[in-house]
């Protein structure tokens, strides 16, 4: 499954230059805190809602496509302030790897606002389970401001509204269900080339 995930990864990133007549490609980070809230639900208990809030940094690799759209692949490394779910030790951190479609709204030449979307797909080293990674599918909406310094430097400042849906976890005879709502914003740095 991971092999297909990150091929689809790659055949989507290296696809971007030729949706457009020209492309300009990207690499950039951003860096980001995630206001985290988690839902559990098992089979016997009642639901439990929980904060844990994150903070992390999202390497990119996009292309500017015509009509200001834009598309680009990321690996986010997130670190979270408490344990999610290990039972015994710590979390690792989560890599996530995720592809956005971006649509820009020039007000000028610098200035441009935008909406995005998303999906990814992540994995996190967990202890106290048959298995040692727990694994999840993420979802999400979003909107900013880029602007462009010079030609080839661009910021961005951004909010993007996420929800992931965890693989379920088994503690004895009871299946835990667990879902993520983040509100994360996040700076950041493109490079054109």
């Amino acid at each position: 499954m991971k092999k297909i995930i990150i091929g689809s990864f790659i055949a989507a990133l290296l696809s971007a230059p030729l949706m457009a007549e020209k492309s300009d490609m990207y690499v950039g980070m951003d860096i980001f805190k995630g206001n985290n809230t988690y839902t559990f639900d098992s089979n016997i208990l009642p639901s439990y809602d929980w904060d844990n809030d994150s903070k992390g940094i999202r390497l990119k690799l996009g292309a500017d496509l015509d009509n200001a759209w834009k598309v680009q692949g990321y690996l986010t490394i997130e670190d979270f302030d408490q344990n999610n779910f290990s039972l015994t030790g710590s979390d690792g951190n989560l890599y996530e790897l995720g592809v956005d479609v971006i649509k820009g709204f020039p007000l000028d030449n610098k200035l441009t606002p935008f909406i995005l979307a998303g999906i990814s797909f992540g994995s996190m080293e967990v202890e106290g389970y048959n298995d040692d990674t727990i694994s999840n599918v993420g979802f999400k909406l979003g909107a900013g401001l880029s602007y462009l310094f010079t030609p080839e430097l661009e910021g961005v400042v951004g909010i993007d509204f996420k929800h992931r849906s965890w693989e379920d976890i088994q503690i004895l005879w009871v299946t835990v269900e667990t879902s993520e709502n983040i509100i994360s914003p996040y700076i950041g740095l493109n490079y054109h080339f």
